[in-house]
């Protein structure tokens, strides 16, 4: 059935047995002895903690959860039929392999001092899919080979949005030199007035006076209107990116091996102090840049077009545009905000070899490696725990 482990088990080598679930949340010790754990499930809380200086093996026929910490100096073997979970730190000094038909590393640190293999099964099966999502993923001196239906190493909960308008949006008035902007666009008491005049005209008539009214009518417009500029959006777009974690990444002391389906690198890294080697069906190495971009023309009033200012018997007879002209077109202005970079490195060469589809936006070949991310974790309470090939 399923077993609670909440205490501390402790010996040269510790072997724990469950037909059901094992719960680990205690402290589980081990000398240079071998270690195994078997059950159906195993789940380890964040308060618990296997730490050993032998070869170290976690053995489930569904899922391994684990949340907390699991060690060794020497070889680390996780193998589960369905789904392997880290949020916590998984090292072994020697070898590590991950054999499951699915592994998914969320905020955790998964550390080989030697060559980890990620895989289904120790034959080099390819697994269901990997997924690294703001965690480490790193050897210290070994390769590293993944071999999965579907690899994504990704920044957690990136989500990228565009807004903005386009030329369509524009007032069908503007976008050329010259602008006949309709009255309806103004502001008919503060940047124009209609002003009505009436005057007295002696026709030189013979029966009576001979004096007739005439009325007429004409703009009023505002300095602000003559003298000031009209901005108009050709086009603006808005680029935002957030994510709630960092880059997530692939890191190898010598060279790094991929053989994915679909392998996807968004604005994280994958990187190794010897050669990448990648392959499969289609790579997309994703940047994102967060900004904005927009084209605006400014107008001024054309006072050379002195029609708007004639008058007119009847206030519908008056022109019913302003006209402007194309003072200022600054062309595309771009203002850039955070990047989030996708980026393959090799300390030696990157050969990616897809039969679909390669895109790309950031390969650096010949970059002398990267900076190791995660440091040796210290094995408390075990004796003689050099780790393999030190």
């Amino acid at each position: 059935g399923d077993l609670v482990q909440a205490g501390t088990l402790q010996g040269n080598g510790v072997t724990v047995t469950s037909t059901g679930t094992l719960t680990q949340q205690g402290r589980i010790v081990a000398g240079n002895g071998t270690s195994t754990l078997s059950a159906a499930a195993i789940n380890q809380t964040e308060s618990g903690s296997i730490q050993g200086g032998g070869g170290l093996s976690l053995r489930a026929t569904g899922g391994i959860v684990n949340r907390g910490f699991v060690g060794t100096a020497a070889d680390l073997l996780l193998q589960a039929g369905g789904v392997i979970e880290n949020g916590g730190l998984l090292y072994g000094g020697g070898h590590l392999w991950l054999l499951s038909d699915a592994l998914v590393n969320r905020f955790g640190n998964i550390l080989a001092g030697n060559s980890l293999w990620i895989q289904r099964d120790a034959a080099g099966t390819a697994s269901g899919s990997v997924l690294n999502s703001s965690g480490t993923i790193e050897t210290q001196r070994g390769d590293i080979t993944v071999r999965t239906g579907t690899l994504t190493n990704q920044r957690e909960g990136l989500v990228v949005t565009e807004s903005g308008s386009t030329a369509a949006d524009m007032p069908s008035w503007a976008g050329g030199t010259t602008a006949q902007i309709p009255i309806g666009y103004f502001n008919n008491t503060k940047d124009y007035t209609i002003v009505k005049d009436v005057s007295i005209n002696d026709n030189g008539g013979t029966n009576g006076c001979g004096c007739s009214k005439v009325t007429s009518y004409f703009y009023s417009i505002a300095s602000t209107v003559i003298n000031g500029t009209i901005s108009v959006p050709v086009y603006q777009s808005n680029i935002n990116v957030v994510a709630s974690g960092g880059e997530a990444r692939f890191l190898s002391g010598k060279d790094i091996l991929i053989d994915s389906g679909s392998l996807n690198n968004k604005a994280s890294l994958i990187g190794a102090y010897g050669n990448v080697l990648l392959s499969g069906g289609d790579l997309n190495n994703s940047s994102y840049q967060s900004g904005s971009s927009k084209r605006v023309l400014y107008y001024k009033f054309d006072t050379k077009d002195s029609r708007v200012f004639w008058g007119a018997n009847n206030p519908g007879r008056l022109l019913q545009y302003f006209p402007f002209v194309l003072a200022q077109d600054n062309g595309v202005e771009y203002t850039p905000g955070q990047t989030y970079a996708a980026t393959i490195q090799a300390g030696g060469a990157i050969t990616a070899s897809f039969s679909q589809n390669i895109s790309n936006t950031n390969l650096q070949p010949g970059s002398g490696g990267f900076m190791p991310a995660l440091a040796t974790p210290t094995l408390a309470g075990v004796s003689a725990l050099t780790p393999v090939g030190a």
